[in-house]
């Protein structure tokens, strides 16, 4: 689960977690909130999405994207969901895991004709 430093997620800084293809990437646990808030670049979005990650949750210390002002300019969301990545927003209490790699289960609720729902996620620890 990277963990930033202050200003932006870059691919420089998702190589050195060692990605896997498969791997569900789990964005968060940064101390920085508002103006502070870490976001990602476009290019470590390309980077994950090239690297075979396939799902990306985060809580709210993070941003997936670097311009959030208008929905048709939230370019990673369209593109990665174009490409069939799902996009996990909202995680919460992400500071209380202990190791880098988990299990991880996001179980959703089908609902006809929606985009977005709540899921119930879980982390199992010790198991990989």
């Amino acid at each position: 689960m990277p963990n930033f430093p202050q200003g932006q997620g870059t691919p420089e800084l998702l190589k050195q977690k060692g990605i896997k293809k498969g791997d569900i990437v789990i964005i968060g646990n940064s101390p920085y909130k508002d103006d502070d808030k870490i976001s990602m670049t476009d290019a470590a979005a390309r980077f994950l999405a090239d690297a075979g990650s396939n799902c990306w949750p985060w809580d709210f210390s993070y941003s997936i994207e670097e311009n959030f002002t208008e929905l048709g300019k939230m370019r990673v969301h369209v593109d990665l969901m174009s490409l069939g990545i799902p996009l996990i927003e909202g995680l919460a209490h992400l500071d209380q895991l202990k190791e880098e790699r988990f299990f991880f289960m996001g179980l959703p609720i089908r609902v006809k004709g929606c985009d977005a729902w709540p899921i119930r996620a879980i982390a199992i620890e010790g198991v990989l």
